[in-house]
Order: structure tokens, then sequence, then C-alpha cells
């Protein structure tokens, strides 16, 4: 009975350390030099961003923030980016890989944090942002602030290693896309799917999934061949559709954050981009 209690005592100090130490580090609040890293980053509102309209005072002049970069680590991707935060202010790209030359660092923005966890992120581009920094400096929320963004939000979440990509994957994607509707205008309707996707582990993969677009909801299959790019991004190249449902998408990309997690791209038509979350099962 003594050796029992003793061993609860002991625990419960240990338990009690730890806690202490949780609080005295969520007391100590965060500074630039905890945010840093290779972080995967997503827009969030891109589903949307065609269907609103921009201030007055404001041109439809692109500005490159984190996304459809061509200095991200991941390179050029609609709604996503990656870039290394190197923990004194900097935010790190890369210059585009041709033929003659190697793609190599570039400082592409600074940044810096605040004792309260609240951030801020300016690309040499002119395009600014609002962070707010969450479960201990792993994400981040933003807002775009500069008038060029189009009120943009969106998450960065700290990117680990991408190895053994094969199992099954659940995702999920919604926002607007340009659809002509039986007895209706041509125009922005909402589009959103979910489904399953089975990456084999050497280059193939099948997909099942509901769409609901303004035809209504649609199950459908597909299959294709897959890559995986050493920057943790996964491309899909659709075979012919086994069955009428199934509507090839103009680009289907994800971004992976760990080997079970990753962000998804999908542009269902040429003009229109959207985002969502892959999760492994």
């Amino acid at each position: 009975m003594s050796r029992s209690y003793g061993n609860l005592v002991v625990g419960g100090l240990f338990g009690c350390l730890f806690m202490f130490h949780g609080m005295l580090q969520a007391a100590s609040g965060c500074s630039t030099g905890q945010f840093f890293g290779t972080y995967n980053v997503q827009v969030s509102s891109i589903g949307f961003q065609g269907a609103i309209t921009l201030p007055p005072t404001t041109t439809a002049a692109p500005v490159i923030g984190f996304a459809n970069n061509p200095n991200s680590l991941s390179g050029k991707i609609a709604g996503l980016g990656r870039y290394y935060f190197d923990g004194t202010g900097n935010i790190i790209g890369v210059t585009a890989a041709s033929s003659t030359s190697p793609a190599v660092a570039l400082n592409v923005g600074t940044y810096s944090v605040n004792l309260d966890c609240s951030a801020s992120a300016k690309f040499t581009s002119g395009a600014s942002y609002d962070m707010y920094l969450a479960a201990t400096s792993q994400e981040a929320l933003y807002v775009r602030t500069d008038a060029l963004g189009g009120s943009e939000f969106g998450i960065l979440r700290r990117a680990g290693a991408c190895f053994a990509l094969n199992g099954t994957y659940t995702f999920q994607v919604g926002g607007v896309s340009t659809q002509s509707p039986t007895g209706g205008p041509t125009g922005a309707y909402a589009y959103s799917a979910a489904g399953s996707l089975a990456l084999d582990g050497i280059g193939n993969f099948n997909l099942a999934q509901s769409l609901v677009t303004s035809a209504g909801p649609q199950k459908s299959t597909a299959s294709g061949t897959y890559t995986v790019g050493g920057d943790c991004s996964v491309t899909l190249k659709f075979n012919a559709p086994a069955n009428s449902a199934f509507v090839v998408p103009a680009s289907f990309k994800i971004l992976m954050i760990d080997s079970t997690t990753g962000m998804i791209a999908l542009q269902p038509d040429s003009t229109n981009t959207l985002t969502g979350t892959l999760v492994g099962q």
C-alpha cells in the first residue's frame, strides 16, 4: 500500500512539473526565434476569391505572396506555398531551376513575432500579412493586409518528412467553380467534394468521391498515376474516366505536411482554384 502511495505521489509530482513547465512556456509568450523551420501555406479563402469584388480603391493587378509563387520551395502552385522561416526574421524560398542553373536559396521576405504571439510578414513583392501563432508555433493563422490581397486568409503548418506515401487517405475540398447548370445561367456555383485516395507506394492511385455541384450530388471513381517531389509535393495524373460521372480536373496537387496529412489545391477548371485537406486513414 505504501509503495503504491509513494508511486502516486511521485507520479503526481512529475505531472505537476510537466504542467508547470507548460505554464512557463505559455507565460513566456512567443518570439521570432520560436517560429522557425519549413512551413506549408494554404490559402483557405481561395475557393471563393474569384467571386468577391475588390474595394473600389484597388486594382486587380496581381501581387504574389505566399501562394502561386514561383519562388516557393515547392514551386508555383495555385493556393499553396512552402517556405523556410529562419528564426531570425527572414523568409527563404528559391529561384526556379533552369536548364543551365540549379535552384538557389532566395530571401523572399521578412517576418517578426511579438510576445503575445501575434506576428507580421512582408514579401519583397509588397504582399503583407498579419499572423497569429498557435500550437507552440507549429501553426499560424493569417489574413493578408495589403490593398491587393482581396481579403485572403489561410494557414501555415510546420512541415516534417513525407516518407512512405502509401495507403488510403481521406480528403475534402470546396469552394466555387464556373458551371453551366441545366436551365440556368453560367456563373460561379458551389463545388464541394469528399472522398478517399488510395496510393499504392509505387506510383498508382485510385480515387472515390462524392461531389456536389449545381448539377446535384454525384458519386464517381477514378484512377491514374502520381509522382512525389523532393519538396513533398504530390501530382495526380488521371487516366481516361472509367465512368461518365467523373470529370477530370485541370489540376490536382497535394503538398504533404508529413506522411499522414497534406494540403490540397484542386483546379476544377482553368480559372478557379479550391483548397482542402488530406488525412491518412
